[in-house]
């Protein structure tokens, strides 16, 4: 639980480092700064799984 924790903590502060540098070094429109900076965000989510996954291998 912690690791999956750590883990998107730690892209949560990437994708807001790589939001904040495409958009004021870089100047990119909002819509492209918003799809590629939350990109390591929904990988990270997808990376860790449901949180529930060790529920359902125990059953």
């Amino acid at each position: 639980m912690l690791r999956r924790i750590l883990v998107i903590l730690a892209a949560a502060v990437v994708s807001l480092a790589l939001c904040l540098f495409l958009e004021i070094v870089l100047e990119w429109p909002k819509v492209v700064v918003y799809v590629i900076g939350l990109a390591p965000l929904f990988l990270a989510a997808a990376a860790v799984g449901p949180a529930n996954r060790n529920r359902d291998r125990r059953r």
